[in-house]
């Protein structure tokens, strides 16, 4: 097992926010919510502009967020487990393509490497770049409030917040990171933001919870200028609803609440769901199980005319996940996940018909002794107000523009919750790249009708081409090609800007120094000569 990470014993009644970040702008404060690899990076790029200070709150004592194994189930969902982990979980992309761009993974790690050593290698990230000092642990996000116009006017222009500011390292931090000295320029009085018309800070509320997830605590709340949401979207399970699910006298459970398949040792399975869960569960359990059997929405007859061993013939990136659990590729090397020949795939459930019988669209029916349910998640954000984050259940999901920013929402960053047809982390890497180089005034946020604009277009988009279920999937190396030229974009902007500012500056000063020197020139000028009185 990996050892415990060094802050993993919570310290349930103490705040752990220090007020030595006071001389900290609020503006130049962000907050990030989650500590796994979106959270991580987020932190690592804001402590890249030594005038930012990020605070990471961490509901759970270590960093990873999805990539924290960890065997307990819960099935009461009191104090649901967040990460949704497997004991045979393995990455499904190459090493090097799963790397952030600034630390590879180390050389004697597989071609695939399992999530104890994804975990191992984001603890490695987190100390190289000395992100823990700024992480809260057992420290969950309770509410995110928008403060508007002259009480955020009031915060921005404060030199001693009224409330304990973002987390200000308790150790010294390295040269990476923020030095005891962070000045910034005096900030000017905000009288209206350009993007979003009026000034904006973000009251971040929380409080701390022991291992269980339980609060002990009273509530506290700081002010930031900005917000990275890096909370994941793998941990609000999207319940299965079919007739009958109460007649059946097997085991049920949601693929969130999946550990390890020894339950299943002997057993004839049900997977419901053909996605990237359902199909790697499928593999690992087709080890132990009697059989396994594959049920799919998306069912092809040519799924039954063909030999189990080897994946029906399909495209792009629905491919690809069949690859990975038929193993039929040339680069099936190493712990590349390999299928059983049992594995059977049907069409979609249609009901459940007794104590072990599933019936299928087509009319046909088997039995069964396990029903694992693979139907997805749900985007969540419980701290965020519905009226402020609205999350549709059909394509549009949540109106994002490239799938980070929301015009609604002043500086506020949606990392890491698109679907790629490859890993997530350099792409929020990406992401937390542009937002911290936003938050640190080196690149323009575009004009609300510009993202809502290309928000419009991309629900049109999936709406015409009838895309279903993954509405914010993303091709990776498409999607960071267009996040870079964003980024270079937004970065001309604003350098022609300041450019124009620093002429126009000059401008100025050049005008006043001529009329310093023309009223100079009048104060030392002698008088005139009076004329001689006429005899």
């Amino acid at each position: 097992p990996f050892p415990s990470a060094p802050c993993a014993s919570p310290s349930p009644h103490k705040n752990n926010i220090s007020n030595n970040s006071s001389h900290v702008p609020i503006q130049n404060r962000v907050c990030v919510i989650g500590a796994g690899p979106s959270g991580l990076s987020s932190a690592r790029w804001c402590l890249h502009y030594p005038h930012l200070l990020p605070t990471v709150f961490e509901q759970t004592g270590e960093v990873g967020g999805v990539w924290v194994y960890r065997p307990e189930q819960d099935h009461t969902y009191e104090h649901p487990v967040h990460a949704s982990s497997y004991e045979h979980l393995k990455t499904n992309t190459f090493k090097s393509d799963t790397a952030f761009s600034d630390y590879p993974m180390p050389p004697d790690y597989p071609s695939y490497p399992s999530h104890y050593q994804i975990r191992e290698y984001l603890n490695n990230y987190a100390d190289e770049f000395n992100l823990r000092p700024y992480i809260q642990f057992y420290t969950r996000v309770t509410s995110v409030t928008p403060i508007w116009d002259a009480q955020a006017t009031s915060l921005l222009t404060s030199t001693t917040p009224s409330t304990p500011s973002s987390a200000a390292a308790t150790t010294t931090p390295t040269t990476d990171t923020p030095s005891s000295s962070l000045t910034t320029p005096s900030y000017t009085t905000v009288t209206k933001d350009p993007v979003w018309g009026r000034p904006c800070v973000w009251k971040v509320s929380y409080v701390k919870v022991d291992v269980h997830g339980t609060p002990v605590s009273d509530e506290c709340s700081s002010y930031f200028g900005g917000v990275a949401v890096a909370n994941g979207h793998h941990w609000d399970p999207i319940p299965a609803e079919y007739e009958g699910m109460a007649e059946f006298e097997g085991v049920q459970l949601h693929s969130h609440l999946y550990r390890e398949p020894s339950f299943c040792a002997k057993q004839r399975v049900l997977v419901v769901g053909m996605g990237i869960s359902g199909n790697e569960l499928a593999n690992g359990i087709g080890k132990v199980a009697e059989s396994v059997v594959i049920s799919t929405r998306r069912w092809n007859p040519c799924y039954a005319s063909r030999s189990q061993t080897t994946p029906p013939k399909t495209q792009g990136f629905f491919s690809s996940v069949l690859e990975s659990v038929w193993g039929t590729s040339s680069s099936n090397t190493n712990n590349k996940p390999q299928a059983r020949e049992e594995t059977v795939i049907v069409p979609e459930v249609k009901r459940i018909k007794g104590p072990h019988t599933v019936e299928f669209s087509d009319g046909s029916t088997r039995d069964f002794d396990v029903i694992i349910y693979c139907t997805g998640y749900k985007l969540s954000f419980p701290f965020f107000e519905r009226s402020l984050v609205q999350v549709g259940t059909g394509p549009s999901r949540i109106g994002l523009y490239k799938h980070v920013f929301s015009p609604d929402l002043p500086r506020v960053a949606f990392l890491g919750i698109i679907s790629a047809n490859g890993s997530i982390h350099p792409v929020a890497e990406r992401q937390a790249m542009w937002f911290a180089k936003l938050m640190a005034g080196k690149a323009m946020w575009n004009p609300r009708d510009v993202m809502e604009r290309d928000i419009n277009n991309w629900a049109e988009g999936i709406k015409r081409f009838n895309v279903k279920y993954r509405p914010h999937q993303v091709d990776v190396y498409s999607y960071i090609d267009e996040i870079d030229a964003c980024i270079d974009a937004s970065t001309r902007q604003m350098e022609l800007q300041q450019r124009q500012q620093e002429k126009q500056q000059q401008q100025e000063q050049q005008q006043e120094q001529k009329q310093q020197q023309l009223e100079l020139n009048q104060t030392t000028a002698p008088a005139a000569a009076e004329p001689s009185p006429i005899n």
